[in-house]
């Protein structure tokens, strides 16, 4: 038995409540905050590529690719990293966050830290709304 309700109103909320009540004991119930959306997901890549082709590291003064400039950015950002052993020597290695994770809320708020930033270092990035 799997069931999904996106609460929309009251109806589907008594929908969602109306199905908790009848699960067996042991079952799982989740609840979730809204994923981002796929306009959401697109300014992000949009601005992050944009960030990535004009603002070079400041600490380096070279550009960086998108994929290090996101986790770069996620991490100013304030998301955590998992660090764990190598499997064959003595290093850690960084398992970093993925975007896809971000809820739409804090997808948004990711995305106007970005453009703070951004216009903090002095290279604004214009974003089509």
């Amino acid at each position: 038995m799997s069931e999904r309700f996106t609460i929309r109103g009251p109806e589907t909320r008594q929908q969602a409540i109306a199905a908790v009540s009848r699960v067996p004991i042991g079952y799982t119930v989740t609840l979730a905050a809204p994923k981002r959306s796929s306009e959401q997901n697109e300014m992000l890549h949009g601005i992050i590529r944009e960030w990535a082709n004009t603002i070079p590291h400041p600490r380096t003064g070279q550009l960086m690719s998108v994929d290090q400039w996101k986790v770069i950015l996620l991490k100013a950002f304030g998301a955590e990293f998992d660090v764990v052993p190598a499997l064959n020597s003595d290093e850690v290695l960084a398992i970093t966050p993925h975007t896809s994770a971000l809820s739409g809320e804090r997808c948004s708020d990711f995305i106007e830290w970005i453009l703070a930033e951004a216009a903090h270092m002095g290279k604004p990035i214009k974003v089509a709304r």
